[in-house]
């Protein structure tokens, strides 16, 4: 069964396309950049 996406992780995505930056992304978030990566990379470990 595929792991769901979640809002946030799409949050997360959509953020790091408007900025274009994963630091601003965060910022714009409030979460650090570890944070960020880490709801990319839950993201990118889905399987469809």
């Amino acid at each position: 069964m595929a792991a769901e996406i979640t809002l946030r992780q799409l949050r997360a995505f959509v953020a790091v396309l408007e900025s274009g930056s994963f630091s601003e992304a965060a910022a714009a978030m409030h979460l650090s950049q570890a944070a960020l990566s880490g709801l990319i990379k839950e993201l990118e470990g889905r399987r469809t």
